[in-house]
């Protein structure tokens, strides 16, 4: 794929446009969010981070390749978790940008960002891409901690055979949320994923997880479920 990486001139987005370079994409052009006022080092934003945005010119001019910059011009207006398209955000300016990247070279395909852990970062720049054409693939199951491993090992073959119908693998796996209702069955349940996903199923590494305790009783989910979040067809997030 044709990638522009979103940078911000720490090591996230440096390491992204790495990895994106090491699964055989190809990065086109830079793009980059920056302060209204030079002389401001870190902006109070929820959403970017712009310290070190000085360096950013020399990043394009070292790589050799084009730099869309825009100064930000909203400021954080939509705080909750899942964002809405609201105007005046921060996020808008990363709309406005991107339109006008995709404008002047429309043979981009993917969009790579550090913004690798953050939930609250990654559903806007899903957000942003999303009203360009599908982002992510999401290959999600539920299984129930019974006295054994098999409930878990059935959900990650399941998932798996759903990355075989699509032409991925484990390796093109980003990241794996692993949410469960007691974080006492935590060693059980690790015992099986270690087995599961393999560093021979991930030549690349294996992918990044996080395990978060929930109430998922209350959300009608069972006892446990996961998310796996895979590259697709405009945005790819490369850990």
């Amino acid at each position: 794929m044709k990638v522009v990486a979103l940078v911000s001139g720490g090591k996230d987005s440096c390491y992204a446009m790495m990895k994106c370079i090491q699964y055989g994409h190809e990065i086109v052009a830079l793009e980059n969010l920056m302060p209204a006022d030079d002389s401001v080092d870190e902006l109070d934003s929820f959403m970017y981070q712009t310290v070190g945005h000085q360096i950013i010119a020399s990043y394009a001019e070292c790589m050799g390749l084009p730099l869309f910059r825009r100064r930000i011009q909203g400021s954080t207006r939509h705080q909750t978790l899942n964002y809405k398209t609201t105007p005046g955000d921060e996020v808008e300016d990363m709309f406005v940008l991107l339109n006008e990247v995709k404008r002047q070279i429309p043979s981009i395909t993917a969009v790579s960002s550090g913004a690798i852990a953050s939930d609250y970062q990654r559903l806007r720049v899903e957000s942003v891409c999303s009203r360009f054409v599908q982002k992510f693939s999401r290959f999600l199951d539920r299984f129930l901690l019974a006295g054994s491993h098999e409930d878990l090992a059935i959900a990650l073959k399941h998932i798996e055979s759903q990355l075989t119908g699509y032409g991925f693998g484990w390796g093109h796996v980003l990241y794996i949320h692993l949410y469960i209702a007691d974080m006492n069955e935590f060693a059980m349940v690790n015992e099986t994923y270690v087995r599961f996903i393999t560093q021979e199923k991930c030549p690349f590494g294996v992918p990044s997880r996080s395990t978060i305790e929930l109430p998922l009783l209350q959300a009608s989910l069972g006892k446990a479920y996961i998310e796996v979040l895979v590259a697709n067809a405009f945005i790819g997030r490369f850990t």
